[in-house]
C-alpha cells in the first residue's frame, strides 16, 4: 500500500476528469494489478486473481455479462458492485397523495461505476481466458481500512457461523445476542463475518427453510436416529397425511427406566408449540434425586384413546410396568391409566393439589397466611397418621368455615391419591447433571461425622447425595437417639427378628425412603453392626445402579455422529488447542499464525470458489438435522386443535389468584411536597391535605395543614444552614 507524507496508509487517490468529474484509483501493489492481456487457464483463477485486487483495493466484485456464439461462452465481465442503475423510484415519478404514507427509507448501492475486467476465450487445444479490458478508475470513494470488516465480500456467513447462529437459537438466544457473544469470543466486531443484520437474515432464513415442513424434518429426524442411535425407537399416528401423535425413546431412557421406573410420572403440558399439541414427558428420580426422562410423546387431543395409545408406546419400548403412577387430577388421563398400566398403583401429583389453592380459595382467606401455612404443613406431612390427618383437616374448616369449599371437599374425598413430583428439566443438561454427579461419586471422598465403620461403609454403595442424607441418619442415630429414645420418648419402635436379621421401624423410613432410619442406625451401633446388610442396599440409590455404557459419547445429544462433523470438531480443537499452549510466547504464536495463513492460502488455492456444498439449502438441511431438502413432504403438522389451555388466553382469573397477583406488586415510596412525607398512595399533585384543606378553628378561614411554599423554603434553607454550621 502506498503512504502519504503523514505516513498513513492512503487508499486510493482522487482525481478531476476534463468535465470536473471526481474518480477514484486505488492505491495497491503493482504485481497485484490485473495486466492487460494475461491469459488464465480457468476461469476460478480469474475470479480468484480479481478478488484479491479488489480486496486490496477497497471494493466488492459481481460476476456480470456472459457472451456466447453458438451455444460456446465468448466473452465474460466482472465488475464493480456499484456497477448498475438504482431500480428504484424516481422522484418525479412518484404520485402525492392527499393521504401521506410514510415512505420506507433505503439507501442507493449503485453508482454507475465502470470500473471492470472483460476476458474472451481463446482456444488452441484447450480453453484460456484472456484479460483485454481492465478499467481501474472508481466514480465512487473506496472503503477505507478501518471498515474492511463490512464489505461485502468478507460479510459471507461461513458454515461454521450459521452453525453457531443457529445452536445459539436452539439454546434461546436470539441473533443480536449471537452476534455479540461472536464479537466477544473473535477478539472484536472486525473478526466477525458479518453485522448484526446478516444474523437476523440467517435466522430468519432458517425459519424459512422449515415452513411448513417441520412436521416431515422432525419424522426425518428420528428416522436418523433410528439408523445411527443405539436402541433408538419411536411410534406415530397418521390421519390423511397429518401426524397426530408422536411417542420416542432412546437408549439412555431405557437404561435409566429399567433401574429407576419404580416409581413414573407423566404431565400434559398444554401451549407448548404453535400446534397446540400437547407434550407430554415422562419422567421420574434416579441414584442422585434428580429428574430423569424416560421418553416423551406428542397428543392431538386429550381423549382416553390418545393417553392409552401413549401408554401403550411406552409399554411397548420399555416392557415393564411401573409400581406407583403420579399423574395431575385429568380424567381422561386417570382412565387410561387404569386400562394399561394394571399393575401400578396411582396417585395424584401433590405439587398439582397445591398450586391449585390460590384459585380455588376467595383472595380475602388466601390473604391469611395461616391457612396457607396450615395446608402445606398439613399435606406435605409424612410422618402423622391418617386418623390425625383427618382430625386435622376438620380442625382447619372449622377454624377457617371452609365447609361449603366445593374443591376442598373433592379434595378431601380422593386423599388417598395425593402425593408429591415437581420435575421441571431439559434433557441435555439433566444427563450432564447427571454424569457430574455420578463422577463426584466416584472419584471423591466425603468428610466424616462419625468414628463408626458403617459410616465409612455407606460410601462403598451409595451415590454422594444418599450417602449425605445417610450420614445425616448415622449422626442422629449416635448423638440424639437411645434405646430408650427409640423405644419410648420418640414414639418410635424398631423390631427385630433374629431368625432373618430383618428389623422394622415404626416410622417406615426405609418403606418411605429406601433407606435405613436414625432409629435403626442407633439399634445397630449398640449391637456393633459395621455394615449395611445387603437386605437393606436398594438398588435404585447404588452408586453403580447404571451401566458405564450410559455416559459414553455415543449416548448424548448434540454430539456428531457423522464423519465429516467430527473432523471439523477436531479440527477447530486442535486450532485452539496450540493457541492455548502458546498464548503468551510470542515468538511461536507468531510462527504458528503463519503457518495458518499459509495452510488458508493453499486451501484457498485449491478451492479458489465456494464449493456446491456450501449452498444455502445444503446447510439449512445440515443444521436442521436432514440427510437433504429434497425430500418429498408427506406429513404436514394437524391444524384446528383445540385443547385446555390453548385459544384465546381470555380466561377467567379467579378471587385467589388475583390476591396473590396483587400480593406481588410491589409498593414504591415517594416524597410529597405537601405534606412533606414518604407515602405510597399519592404525590404533592393528588395529596389529600392539598385536595381537602382544614379549617382553622380559631379564625374561620380555610387553611391547609402544611405552611405555604415560600415558608416550606425559608424552613429547607434554614436547615441547610444549620447543618453547614
Amino acid at each position: 500500500m502506498l503512504k502519504s507524507d503523514s505516513e498513513e496508509l492512503v487508499r486510493s487517490n482522487c482525481y478531476l476528469s476534463p468535465n470536473g468529474t471526481k474518480y477514484w484509483v486505488p492505491n495497491v501493489v503493482p504485481g497485484c494489478k490485473p495486466a492487460l492481456l494475461a491469459e488464465f487457464d480457468t476461469w476460478e483463477d480469474v475470479v480468484r486473481m480479481y478478488q484479491e485486487y479488489a480486496e486490496n483495493a477497497g471494493f466488492d466484485t459481481r460476476l456480470s455479462t456472459i457472451r456466447r456464439y453458438n451455444g460456446q461462452i465468448t466473452h465474460r465481465y466482472i465488475v464493480c458492485n456499484k456497477e448498475g442503475k438504482s431500480r428504484g423510484k424516481s422522484v418525479d415519478s412518484i404520485v402525492i397523495e392527499s393521504t401521506p404514507v410514510k415512505q420506507r427509507g433505503s439507501s442507493v448501492k449503485v453508482t454507475y461505476c465502470k470500473a471492470c475486467i472483460r476476458l474472451k476465450t481463446k482456444v488452441d487445444g484447450k480453453e484460456r481466458y484472456v484479460l483485454y479490458k481492465f478499467v481501474e478508475a472508481h466514480n465512487h470513494k473506496l472503503v477505507s481500512f478501518e471498515n474492511m470488516d463490512l464489505m461485502r465480500s468478507r460479510r459471507q456467513l461461513g458454515f461454521v457461523d450459521q452453525e453457531f447462529i443457529h445452536n445459539m437459537q436452539a439454546n434461546g438466544f436470539g441473533a443480536t445476542v449471537s452476534h455479540r457473544m461472536q464479537a466477544t469470543l473473535k477478539g472484536g466486531h472486525h473478526l466477525v463475518a458479518g453485522p448484526r443484520t446478516d444474523y437476523k437474515n440467517c435466522s430468519r432464513d432458517f425459519r424459512c427453510f422449515i415452513g411448513e415442513k417441520d412436521a416431515q424434518l422432525l419424522v426425518d429426524k428420528l428416522d436418523n436416529h433410528v439408523k445411527h442411535l443405539n436402541n433408538f425407537s419411536y411410534d406415530k399416528i397418521v390421519v390423511n397425511g397429518e401426524l397426530r401423535s408422536i411417542f420416542w425413546v432412546d437408549h439412555v431412557s431405557k437404561c435409566n427406566y429399567k433401574v429407576f421406573g419404580d416409581v413414573l410420572a407423566f404431565d400434559a403440558t398444554y401451549s407448548t408449540n404453535m400446534y397446540n399439541m400437547i407434550f407430554v414427558p415422562f419422567t421420574g428420580v434416579d441414584h442422585h434425586k434428580k429428574c430423569v426422562i424416560f421418553g416423551a410423546g406428542l397428543l392431538y387431543d386429550e381423549t382416553i384413546d390418545s393417553y392409552k395409545w401413549l401408554l401403550e408406546c411406552f409399554l411397548k419400548a420399555h416392557d415393564k410396568q411401573p409400581r406407583l403412577v403420579l399423574t395431575d387430577q385429568d380424567p381422561a388421563m386417570k382412565q387410561a391409566v387404569s386400562l394399561v398400566l394394571t399393575e401400578a398403583t396411582h396417585r395424584l401429583c401433590m405439587w398439582h393439589v397445591t398450586k391449585k389453592v390460590p384459585a380455588k380459595i376467595s383472595g380475602s382467606l388466601l390473604k391469611n397466611t395461616n391457612i396457607r401455612a396450615r395446608i402445606h404443613k398439613l399435606v406435605w406431612s409424612v410422618f402423622i397418621k391418617p386418623s390425625t390427618f383427618e382430625k386435622r383437616w376438620h380442625d382447619m374448616l372449622d377454624e377457617f368455615d371452609l365447609h361449603d369449599n366445593t374443591w376442598l371437599t373433592d379434595m378431601y374425598e380422593i386423599r388417598e391419591q395425593w402425593f408429591m413430583l415437581c420435575y421441571e428439566t431439559a434433557l441435555d443438561a439433566q444427563r450432564y447433571n447427571q454424569r457430574v454427579l455420578e463422577h463426584a461419586s466416584s472419584n471423591t471422598t466425603p468428610t466424616f461425622r462419625t468414628h463408626l465403620a458403617i459410616e465409612r461403609h455407606t460410601t462403598q454403595i451409595y451415590t454422594r447425595t444418599i450417602f449425605d442424607e445417610v450420614q445425616n441418619e448415622i449422626f442422629k442415630g449416635l448423638y440424639f437417639c437411645s434405646q430408650e429414645s427409640v423405644e419410648y420418648k420418640d414414639s418410635q419402635k424398631v423390631t427385630i427378628n433374629l431368625v432373618d436379621n430383618t428389623m422394622t421401624c415404626s416410622c417406615m423410613g426405609f418403606i418411605r425412603l429406601g433407606y435405613l432410619c436414625r432409629h435403626v442406625f442407633c439399634v445397630f451401633k449398640n449391637m456393633n453392626i459395621e455394615q449395611i446388610p445387603e437386605l437393606y442396599q436398594v438398588t435404585r440409590w447404588m452408586i453403580d445402579a447404571l451401566p458405564s455404557n450410559v455416559f459414553s459419547i455415543e449416548n448424548r445429544y448434540g454430539v456428531a455422529v457423522d464423519e465429516v462433523t467430527k473432523l471439523r470438531q477436531d479440527a477447530t480443537a486442535s486450532f485452539g488447542a496450540c493457541v492455548n499452549r502458546l498464548w503468551r510466547d510470542t515468538e511461536r504464536l507468531s510462527d504458528f499464525a503463519d503457518e495458518m495463513k499459509n495452510l488458508k492460502n493453499k486451501i484457498y488455492e485449491e478451492v479458489p470458489i465456494q464449493p456446491a456444498y456450501n449452498s444455502k439449502e445444503v446447510v439449512m438441511a445440515n443444521l436442521a438435522g436432514v440427510a437433504s431438502s429434497s425430500k418429498e413432504v408427506t406429513l404436514t403438522a394437524p391444524q384446528g386443535i383445540r385443547n385446555k389451555g390453548s385459544g384465546s388466553k381470555r380466561r377467567l382469573i379467579g378471587p385467589g389468584e388475583k390476591a396473590v397477583e396483587k400480593s406481588k406488586k410491589k409498593k414504591t415510596t415517594r416524597f410529597c411536597n405537601t405534606c412533606l412525607e414518604y407515602v405510597d398512595d399519592h404525590d404533592s399533585r393528588n395529596c389529600p391535605d392539598k385536595i381537602n384543606p382544614t379549617t382553622d378553628q380559631d379564625s374561620g378561614n380555610c387553611s391547609t395543614k402544611n405552611p405555604p411554599t415560600n415558608q416550606r423554603q425559608t424552613r429547607r434553607r434554614s436547615t441547610r444552614k444549620k447543618s453547614t454550621i
